[in-house]
């Protein structure tokens, strides 16, 4: 398919495998006004809204990430580690939705689902499936068993943003419109060595290097505070091909 899979491997921690592929868009899209609202960079919650999400999920990565990008909105959260743990927290948590991993071990996504369903009732509490494969099918599959959203990872936070926005009718405060367009890369003048970094780690999905790279950006003269920052909400909402477009807007020198 036009891709090569990669490694990454540290002794006594584990190891990282990941490709990129690319694919063509989808035919026949169309994109309406709500969803050109949620391509804009979410803020926060509007004033007034409060919601609370419990993340049930055994790989603790995945657990974190989630928080971020809901914490970062100002959306309250609980994580458990599994099933049985997400079950003895509900009624001490209560929460306004459930992100529940389908794919865990002690007790998986389907029985959780199963068991929340016969102690609370299949509409007590949205919840919302995930899985590491994005297929139509999976989506169908885990509705049918009574799930009232689905996302895939990796997690795209205005994907996140639209499936809660459709269940719990909550509105957000968004980033006014000055994208990139706006921005003028005359000035930006970055070292070839640290624009090709970028670029690289980019590719490769490495969003905790990515961030240490911007930082670095943010410190050097010239544009670049506004670059790194632009950057930034592109990764904010997992964007890299919208990153790479930048970059390749960006002079360097030596």
């Amino acid at each position: 398919m036009g891709s090569k899979l990669c490694l990454e491997s540290t002794v006594g921690k584990g190891s990282r495998f990941y490709f990129t592929l690319k694919l063509p868009l989808a035919v026949g899209a169309v994109a309406d006004e709500k969803s050109h609202t949620l391509d804009r960079k979410v803020l926060h919650l509007a004033k007034g809204f409060k919601v609370k999400a419990l993340i049930v999920d055994d790989v603790q990565e995945n657990r974190d990430v989630l928080s971020a990008i809901l914490e970062g909105v100002g959306i309250e959260t609980e994580t458990a580690i599994n099933g049985k743990e997400g079950l003895e927290k509900l009624p001490e948590v209560l929460p306004d939705v459930i992100f529940l991993d389908m794919r865990m071990p002690v007790l998986d996504g389907e029985e959780t689902l199963k068991e929340i369903h016969k102690i609370y009732g299949s509409n007590r509490f949205k919840i919302i499936a995930y899985t590491a494969f994005a297929f139509d099918h999976l989506e169908e599959n885990y509705r049918k068993l009574g799930c009232h959203g689905y996302i895939s990872k990796p997690f795209l936070s205005e994907k996140i943003f639209e499936v809660l926005n459709g269940l719990l009718n909550v509105e957000f405060d968004y980033e006014e419109e000055s994208d990139s367009q706006e921005f003028s890369f005359e000035n930006v003048l970055i070292p070839d060595e640290l624009l090709l970094e970028i670029k690289t780690t980019a590719k490769s999905y490495n969003i905790s290097k990515l961030e240490t790279l911007f930082e670095e950006l943010d410190k050097l003269d010239g544009d670049s505070k506004g670059l790194a920052q632009i950057l930034g909400n592109y990764l904010n909402n997992y964007d890299i091909d919208g990153m790479l477009e930048v970059l390749e807007k960006i002079k360097t020198k030596v």
